[in-house]
């Protein structure tokens, strides 16, 4: 890029429309259309990582995030151009290409706090956004006006967060259970020897206070408590003949009545449109209980067996569109679980199939095969473990690569390098961990 010296660039300037200081000091030749910054968009943007492998060793793999995806809000009053949304941790900041379209010819200060200015290629020039604000001058073609704009990139900052535990009010619990949130209580069903149980509590930092546990009750056969998933304001499971049940809030997880005809070998999962199961041959998907269709049905025998760990939240691009993951493991005797993925739509012209997440030369970051598996999402990441209980997997990409988290966002202490079943679940905010023998923890994330 030609490089501008602030103070001779001024000089030629001045001998046509006067000095470039006078024009920064008229705020109305400032806001002339003449010269404006319209749009602002960044190319793709990669980055190489190095992580652990399972073996503990470091190695490096490159991560890509869309440029489609990252939005940018011009301010055309106060000069400022900024991310709509912050970006993941490991996103590098320092070699960005960004492409804008403008009145004026562009001029970018690359780091030297206004003192010089370089000419600016749109689409081309690579960018260091990570120390901060970067400035722009947009000169007007007859040299009358300009307009300096500050643009600054945001992400979340990993170096500060760290999960905190306490440990709460512990319940009657031993051997496997199942705990699941919804409305902001927390229920635990238990398999109790072949006769299910569910306890539940309001899910506040402040203190639990657990009622149970209570035998289930409805069902012409017996309730799979692991099968329990929340959908659309109340818990559904099935029996196990395979007839499909519900659970209001009122009836909390103890009453139990039949929810329409159609039979599933396997309840899933569901998200804010959606319930979904496997009937057997394919996927399935229902809004209203009575009708059901079809929503995938290749690599059945890759489908997570039951308990199916889930999680969904909106799209930063379209709140119309929900990111939908669910993991498991399948019985096979691989490394890694099945993680499969889906983008949700009330509009099923928007609307996907879902998709299993193979694991391929180019993607050797699968979360590993540990049994009880768990999974739970906080601030649009993923995270899972397994026993023996060691580490927390994070993943920011969909489900697609895993990483072990080693200090900061850790389980807690007690935890650790125990085997008991373990589960886990998001409520207001706050993680819940509930562990056979009846210790309860809560895990809040600082930022």
């Amino acid at each position: 890029m030609r490089r501008f010296h602030k103070l001779l660039w001024m000089a030629a300037v001045a001998l046509v429309a006067g000095t470039l200081g006078s024009c920064l000091e008229d705020d109305e030749t400032a806001t002339t259309p003449q010269c404006a910054i319209l749009t602002f968009e960044v190319s793709d943007i990669s980055t190489t990582v190095t992580t652990l492998t399972q073996a503990g060793n470091d190695t490096t793999y490159t991560r890509t995030l869309d440029g489609d995806d990252i939005y940018f809000n011009i301010d055309q009053v106060n000069n400022q151009i900024v991310s709509v949304d912050s970006l993941p941790t490991w996103v590098d900041l320092s070699r960005v290409v960004v492409t804008m379209s403008s009145l004026g010819t562009v001029y970018c200060d690359m780091g030297t706090n206004g003192e010089t200015y370089y000419a600016f290629t749109s689409g081309s020039d690579s960018i260091d956004f990570s120390n901060g604000p970067v400035r722009f001058l947009v000169q007007a073609t007859d040299g009358s006006s300009q307009r300096v704009y500050t643009a600054q990139i945001f992400k979340h900052s990993q170096d500060v967060d760290s999960l905190y535990w306490t440990e709460a009010q512990g319940l009657q619990l031993e051997g496997k259970h199942r705990t699941v949130a919804l409305d902001g209580t927390l229920y635990c069903f238990a398999e109790n020897g072949g006769s299910p149980t569910v306890t539940w509590a309001e899910a506040s930092a402040s203190g639990l206070s657990w009622t149970g546990p209570l035998a289930l009750e409805g069902s012409d056969a017996t309730i799979d408590y692991a099968s329990v998933t929340p959908w659309d304001g109340a818990l559904y499971a099935l029996d196990s003949d395979g007839a499909l049940y519900r659970s209001t809030s009122l009836q909390r997880g103890q009453m139990w009545t039949k929810a329409g005809s159609q039979q599933l070998e396997r309840l899933l999962c569901g998200d804010s449109n959606y319930l979904y199961g496997f009937d057997g041959t394919q996927i399935v998907a229902t809004a209203d209980l009575v009708n059901w269709a079809a929503c995938g049905a290749s690599d059945m025998d890759c489908l997570p067996a039951s308990p199916v760990q889930s999680a969904f939240y909106t799209a930063t691009t379209n709140s119309g569109l929900e990111h939908v993951v669910m993991l498991g493991l399948t019985g096979a005797a691989t490394d890694c679980a099945a993680a499969w993925y889906k983008v949700s739509a009330a509009d099923a012209d928007l609307d996907q199939d879902w998709n299993y997440i193979e694991l391929t030369d180019d993607n050797s970051y699968g979360m590993p095969a540990l049994a009880n598996l768990q999974m739970f999402c906080l601030k649009r990441s993923l995270y899972a473990f397994g026993s023996p209980y060691e580490y927390l997997y994070r993943s920011d990409d969909n489900g697609v690569t895993w990483h072990p988290l080693t200090e900061e966002v850790m389980l807690p202490e007690a935890v650790r390098g125990t085997s008991a079943p373990l589960t886990a679940v998001e409520a207001n905010g706050l993680i819940w961990l509930l562990q056979s023998g009846g210790r309860v923890w809560c895990g809040r994330l600082i930022e």
